[in-house]
């Protein structure tokens, strides 16, 4: 039996409800059950009152779990960034070269395509050995990102005539860096083209 104490008033059941169908038809549900089991109309308001109640303050505590979850991934997410972007800074820094330590200070382009050409697979290229600052960023970006040296290997190929991507390959071979492949594949690519050209 429930305590007839803890008897809700209509104007309390509404609060509880609100006007949420879908609250006042899962409220009706409860009534009509325990009615249904025996129950009188106060003593089944009272027990329909108390569930509905204990699965508002359910459904309460699981939202505000929920919404402390998803803040705490929220922090972690902004943590993990903020480090991100330091290492980046970092990064960054221990990058930057002093443009004292270069040959000299800018090259014709074909220059520097033909020097990055030359040391795409090199090991051990000191901006002492760079022609100039330009250059070194290309070397760097051709070494560090496949993307970025798939485009520069194609349009290397496209834009060289056969006498200059002759002489860069002969550099390859005199350096004795492992980049036979390398070479084979652009000399039968530029074949094709000069054949494509031709016909």
């Amino acid at each position: 039996m429930v305590n007839a104490t803890k008897k809700p008033t209509d104007k309390m059941i509404g609060k509880l409800v609100g006007v949420n169908p879908e609250t006042l038809n899962h409220y009706h549900r409860l009534l009509q059950h325990h009615k249904r089991k025996g129950f009188p109309e106060a003593e089944a308001k009272t027990m329909a009152f108390q569930q509905m109640r204990k699965l508002k303050a359910e459904n309460k505590a699981a939202e505000e779990a929920e919404a402390r979850a998803e803040e705490e991934i929220a922090i972690q997410l902004e943590e993990k960034q903020k480090k991100v972007k330091k290492k980046q800074v970092r990064r960054s820094k221990a990058e930057r070269v002093h443009l004292g330590r270069f040959q000299q200070e800018s090259a014709p382009g074909a220059e520097v395509v033909a020097w990055v050409a030359k040391y795409a697979m090199a090991e051990g290229v000191q901006p002492e050995d760079c022609i100039c600052p330009v250059a070194w960023n290309l070397l760097r970006m051709v070494q560090k990102d496949e993307g970025f040296a798939k485009q520069f290997w194609l349009d290397y190929v496209k834009g060289a005539t056969k006498s200059n991507a002759e002489v860069v390959i002969e550099r390859y071979r005199d350096s004795g860096l492992p980049a036979q492949e390398i070479i084979d594949t652009l000399q039968q690519v530029n074949k094709k083209l000069l054949m494509e050209t031709e016909s």
